[in-house]
């Protein structure tokens, strides 16, 4: 199997959409599109197929940020995902230590929370190197077909967990991607 149908595959937990859309708030036509894409808030479902999110990420970015490209539209997506999933039960879990973490330790525990929020069979491999000699940058390989294809998705998302971090994409590739991480 390839790396996008091992995707496409994947599931993405109920959570994951209660968080980006619950602080979102879709009404009329966002709502009409987010619906026609798989996911229905009225009709909620323990996962959806991996597919499902993407689409709706892609609904939401067109809604939310009309006028921004689609990477920048992603990252800000990213940062209104954390902060709803911060409120979700998942998420108050995943995410009650790191407000005393340093951003290194941060980094260190980044790949616990993915792990916590990925579905599916396997869990999500994410390998972190340190680069740099004053420690005050890493570079964090995420290499999965379990985790959303959307590398600026993610880059907000971390960026939104401390705001002290600057999180650019460093890399793309089929079967992942590198988050250039600094404090």
């Amino acid at each position: 199997m390839s790396p996008a149908s091992e995707r496409s595959a994947g599931q993405a937990k109920a959570s994951l959409f209660e968080g980006i859309f619950g602080e979102l708030k879709p009404t009329g036509a966002f709502a009409n599109e987010l619906a026609a894409a798989g996911w229905d808030p009225g009709r909620p479902q323990l996962s959806y197929p991996q597919s499902v999110f993407e689409a709706c990420l892609h609904v939401a970015a067109r809604h939310c940020y009309p006028l921004l490209p689609e990477k920048n539209a992603m990252f800000e997506l990213g940062r209104v995902f954390t902060r709803g999933f911060g409120r979700t039960a998942v998420g108050k879990i995943a995410l009650a230590v790191v407000p005393a973490l340093s951003p290194g330790l941060l980094i260190d525990y980044l790949p616990k929370i993915i792990r916590l929020t990925a579905s599916g069979s396997r869990p999500a491999a994410v390998t972190v190197h340190v680069v740099g000699s004053g420690e005050r940058e890493r570079l964090v390989d995420f290499s999965s077909a379990e985790l959303t294809p959307m590398p600026d998705f993610m880059a907000g998302g971390i960026a939104e967990v401390n705001k002290a971090l600057k999180v650019q994409v460093a890399g793309r590739r089929q079967d992942g991607y590198t988050l250039k991480i600094a404090w």
